[in-house]
């Protein structure tokens, strides 16, 4: 824990979340981060935070809990339980933290000159690579010969990872560029 002060880079994320996933056994998408958070010695509540928050992580050195806003679509709240774990990897010590994850940041503040806005992206960064593993991201469009120029085939790949389309597009593009 406590190693995002400095740059990730994506392969960093994606050994450190195949290292997770590999643990469980995940062999088949969709990854099932409720139980690598447990794993982890996170619990996950679902609990109505407000409307502008999606997820926050109370988190010490052995492990913490992480609301979920439970008003939030499923994908969503995927999404957030990862974003959560990632904290938790990646910017979490010894000290008890707390990370408070709003919907949307619309401008750049003073956060983003304390390093805020950097944990926030690398969160995201982890949560992608945690829920769309490029080894089962890769298998899945080998097997099923998914066309990544396909709207309609990227949206069902989408589905059966249990993400959203614009997560799943993003990561594509990503991995494949």
């Amino acid at each position: 824990m406590g190693q995002g002060k400095g740059y990730i880079s994506p392969q960093q994320f994606d050994r450190l979340t195949e290292r997770l996933i590999s643990r469980l056994r995940v062999a088949r998408p969709p990854v099932p981060v409720e139980s690598i958070a447990n794993h982890l010695g996170l619990t996950v509540e679902y609990t109505d935070l407000g409307r502008g928050v999606s997820g926050l992580l109370v988190a010490s050195a052995t492990g913490g809990t992480i609301g979920v806003n439970r008003r939030h679509h499923r994908v969503r709240q995927r999404f957030s339980i990862a974003h959560e774990i990632g904290h938790f990897k990646l910017h979490a010590d010894a000290a008890e933290n707390l990370f408070i994850d709003k919907e949307y940041v619309l401008f750049r503040d003073d956060r983003a000159s304390r390093g805020e806005i950097r944990h926030e992206i690398q969160a995201n960064m982890f949560a992608a690579s945690l829920l769309m593993p490029a080894p089962l991201l890769r298998l899945s469009i080998e097997e099923g010969h998914v066309d990544l120029g396909d709207d309609h085939q990227v949206n069902e790949l989408a589905n059966e990872f249990q993400v959203s389309l614009a997560a799943m597009a993003y990561r594509i593009m990503r991995l494949f560029r």
